[in-house]
């Protein structure tokens, strides 16, 4: 339960759903993540190019004008019946024409479909009780952008595992679960 500070520390920060990475400040984005090659650059370029598919934007958390958290996000309409093959795979698509509502999910993404991992940055210099309140924040504005475009799940893609154990309690209290994927 929270202390009587938490009001006060909530009202220090916004969260925010930007168009895309590339509307965020480039320097603010590499002080979050210094040195990776995925960089504000990366993403704008592909933002830029585009994907079919997927709508891409970021989340971003600040205290007062300065970036605090990011991370991007994509958003798919994934059809149920894609791993069908064969002769099974007319019968999938005649049940995405007859019940779409039932065979499409709507995905929203923390992470990227074209990163290697999820980028989700939080300023070094928070505290453990600012980290926890800027992630729940963070995930708040992800959850309203989730209901609002209609999408059935929220998922973290590819979360590297320092930054799992480290994320691990707090996505648990906001009701994550981890699932292994499969090897590449």
């Amino acid at each position: 339960m929270a202390g009587p500070a938490a009001p006060a520390l909530a009202s220090r920060y916004t969260a925010r759903i930007v168009a895309g990475v590339h509307a965020l400040d480039r320097s603010a984005w590499e002080a979050l993540f210094p040195g990776e090659a995925e960089s504000h650059a990366y993403y704008g370029a592909c933002e830029t190019a585009g994907r079919a598919g997927y709508v891409l934007s970021a989340a971003a958390v600040f205290a007062g004008g300065r970036m605090v958290a990011a991370v991007p996000l994509f958003q798919i309409d994934f059809r149920l019946d894609s791993s069908l093959q064969g002769r099974l795979r007319p019968l999938g698509a005649w049940l995405v024409r007859r019940l779409p509502g039932l065979m499409v999910l709507r995905v929203l993404g923390l992470g990227s479909p074209l990163a290697e991992r999820c980028h989700l940055g939080l300023a070094p210099d928070l505290d453990a009780r600012a980290r926890e309140q800027v992630l729940a924040m963070l995930l708040a504005a992800v959850d309203a952008r989730a209901r609002a475009v209609g999408a059935r799940l929220v998922a973290l893609k590819d979360v590297a595992q320092p930054d799992a154990e480290r994320l691990d309690a707090c996505l648990r209290r906001h009701g994550f679960a981890r699932t292994p994927s499969l090897p590449v």
